[in-house]
């Protein structure tokens, strides 16, 4: 291995070699140097790891020189490296994280078939370690090592920026070809992007499935008129928001800033079905 790093949360040495083929995540005890363990990370292609740290949740960090990629394993539960982040490529480096130091995100809580887990790109906003954020919808924004993915999507305490007549968005029963009015509260300057899946196959990439776009927030509020299309069905589904500094955000991967919401809703049929 090209380096190693120390978690302070077990006191032990961990490392992933490089090289070709398969990648092996090793617990090494600093007082003997006996490997405690070695564990595959899923990663097989070739990879020049040189740099490693590890933050104060426990979360150890690998980047790869040959792709600039920054893997994070869960070294306390999984030996499996998940893509974090992607930083400009280097050929020599070294890493190192104050003990006390977190990466900060706000995930979503939609159920899994929904990109939600940094393990599927899920949406995702950073915020500062030591500062409060900014920017985010309702009242505030809620700091999660990962999604949290349910089938209520009710798991963030903090989804609280998207009402109808003064009542949240969350379980609210719509009816199709009803035209209503969304009441988004936002904090800080900022762009709103808004999805609903209105046929409910678990993703947010049909036509007119994007309700919002780029859609300025500074005024602190944003009035968002929509109308579901027809349905013959009464259903439940999922609508998914995002409020950066950033634009162009979609329903995956990270922004900078802001806060990702997530909601059930209701949806009632408003035609017949068809019978023979």
């Amino acid at each position: 291995t090209a380096d190693w790093a120390f978690n302070p949360n077990d006191n032990m040495l961990y490392a992933v070699n490089s090289g070709n083929g398969q990648k092996n995540l090793y617990k090494i005890d600093p007082s003997n140097g006996d490997i405690i363990y070695k564990r595959d990370t899923n990663l097989t292609e070739r990879r020049n790891f040189g740099a490693g740290f590890f933050d104060a949740n426990g979360f150890y960090y690998v980047y790869d020189n040959i792709t600039g990629e920054i893997f994070r394993i869960d070294v306390a539960n999984s030996s499996t490296a998940v893509l974090f982040s992607t930083s400009r490529i280097v050929s020599l480096n070294d890493g190192a994280m104050c003990t006390d130091v977190e990466f900060k995100f706000d995930f979503g809580d939609l159920p899994l078939n929904y990109p939600t887990k940094l393990e599927n790109n899920g949406a995702r906003h950073s915020f500062p370690t030591y500062e409060d954020p900014t920017v985010y919808l309702g009242e505030g924004v809620s700091n999660e090592n990962n999604g949290k993915p349910s089938i209520e999507a009710n798991l963030d305490n903090f989804d609280d920026g998207v009402t109808i007549n003064g009542n949240t968005l969350h379980d609210k029963l719509i009816n199709a070809q009803e035209e209503i009015t969304l009441n988004i509260t936002t904090h800080g300057n900022g762009y709103l992007n808004g999805w609903i899946d209105w046929n409910g196959d678990g993703d947010f990439n049909d036509i007119e499935e994007q309700i919002a776009l780029n859609i300025n927030g500074d005024t602190g509020s944003i009035d968002l008129t929509i109308t579901p299309p027809n349905s013959s069905n009464d259903f439940s589904t999922y609508a998914r928001f995002r409020y950066s500094s950033e634009q162009n955000l979609l329903p995956t991967g990270t922004a900078t800033d802001g806060e990702v919401e997530d909601y059930l809703i209701r949806i009632k049929g408003n035609l017949t079905p068809f019978t023979c």
